[in-house]
């Protein structure tokens, strides 16, 4: 595989990179074939997926290892969704260190505890205290000085959307303190911020305000469309600073088509439908995608036949 392109190059050269989330090393292969120039491992989706557990518990044992296979099989860099990054600031400098030595070109450090499912409104301080989350930032950009990998501060302060019950002591906090936080997170040495819950169809305006007000590289989270209208045009806010956007489509799509084949199969007793579909060579449903395998065997075939093997 040849030296990849690191996010920060692609970046710093003034384009905005899309990185569909993904969650294995197939989701990855489908999006590169597609044409994307880079990937998201999705927490929850690699919770899901590679554990069978919910989001927010796939430890760091599993998530490291995940990260090792995929950005190994794939030419495209891999930013991570690391979540908290661990229980202290030096929990999330060695898991930060483990996941730039495993591949990573991005990692997101955010300021919410605990589990999805957990009881965030009875005030039990989901969201971290700022100087605590900020102490972690700083952590991280210390464990990543001097590798390809940069660092994203997430903060989940905003609430009132996906993250309704990302709270701090039953309340969420708003944009202005979404805000504070960024600026907390690049003094403590990010290279780029993010702000859950500012991708909704009426997000222009907090879009301008973030613009305004947050400097640097601005991650958006997971554009999305309602009724077929997308929340926002991908060239308006790369003008404000949006050079870095997501979407959740691999997990989904995947589970809509085998849920389509294996329900068909079951009612008709027979596997006629799924064969209806054929995506290349074969059973190698990905045609030319291992080709290099393809060509290294036979390589080594020749190589065998020369010496009279």
């Amino acid at each position: 595989m040849t030296a990849k392109v690191t996010l920060r190059e692609m970046l710093a050269g003034g384009e905005q990179v899309w990185a569909p989330c993904i969650y294995d090393c197939l989701s990855a292969k489908v999006v590169e074939m597609v044409g994307y120039k880079a990937l998201m491992l999705s927490s929850m989706e690699a919770a899901i997926s590679m554990c069978g557990v919910p989001d927010g518990m796939m430890n760091s044992e599993e998530l490291v290892w995940t990260v090792s296979r995929i950005a190994a099989s794939s030419p495209l860099p891999l930013v991570v969704d690391a979540e908290s990054g661990g229980a202290t600031p030096l929990d999330v400098y060695r898991l930060c260190q483990r996941l730039a030595q495993a591949g990573a070109m991005g990692v997101t450090i955010e300021d919410t505890g605990g589990h999805w499912f957990a009881d965030f409104d009875a005030g039990d301080g989901s969201l971290m205290d700022a100087a605590v989350w900020a102490t972690n930032i700083k952590a991280a950009a210390s464990a990543l000085r001097g590798t390809d990998c940069l660092l994203i501060a997430r903060t989940n302060s905003k609430g009132g959307g996906l993250l309704e019950s990302a709270s701090y002591m039953g309340r969420a906090l708003g944009i202005e303190e979404a805000i504070r936080r960024c600026t907390m997170g690049l003094d403590a040495g990010a290279d780029m911020t993010l702000i859950m819950d500012i991708n909704h169809a009426d997000c222009m305006d907090e879009v301008r305000e973030v613009s305004k007000r947050v400097p640097g590289w601005k991650m958006y989270p997971d554009i999305k469309a309602d009724d077929g209208v997308p929340d926002v045009d991908l060239d308006e806010i790369l003008s404000y600073g949006f050079n870095f956007v997501t979407n959740h489509a691999a997990l989904k799509s995947a589970m809509k088509g085998m849920l389509e084949y294996q329900k068909a199969n079951f009612a008709n007793r027979s596997t006629k439908y799924s064969e209806n579909d054929d995506f290349g060579l074969g059973h190698n449903y990905l045609g030319d995608a291992f080709k290099d395998w393809v060509d290294r065997a036979a390589e080594f075939k020749r190589y065998r036949a020369s010496l009279g093997g």
